[in-house]
């Protein structure tokens, strides 16, 4: 009974610490990361990242060079993608 106490402890300071780490990095990043800010008014077709995406997989399946996919979203890291984020495609 204890062990199953401690181990449903655990799981929920995992949860928190990922949550936190998620936090930092939208902070850090302008807090645009997650909440799809990065599609600016002038962005008419967008993207939402999907768990697996990668940005070379995105511009290929619209059609772009993985570079002009960056230029498009500058700050975005294509090395740390995070699911949820927003990419403007245009």
């Amino acid at each position: 009974m204890m062990a199953r106490g401690l181990l449903l402890c655990l799981v929920a300071l995992v949860m928190c610490l990922v949550t936190m780490e998620r936090s930092v990095e939208g902070m850090l990043r302008g807090g645009n990361s997650r909440r799809g800010s990065v599609a600016g008014s002038s962005c008419t077709l967008t993207h939402r990242v999907a768990p697996g995406h990668s940005c070379d997989e995105i511009a290929e399946t619209y059609k772009l060079a993985t570079t002009t996919l960056k230029e498009f979203n500058p700050d975005v890291d294509c090395k740390h993608l995070l699911v949820g984020t927003k990419l403007c495609l245009n």
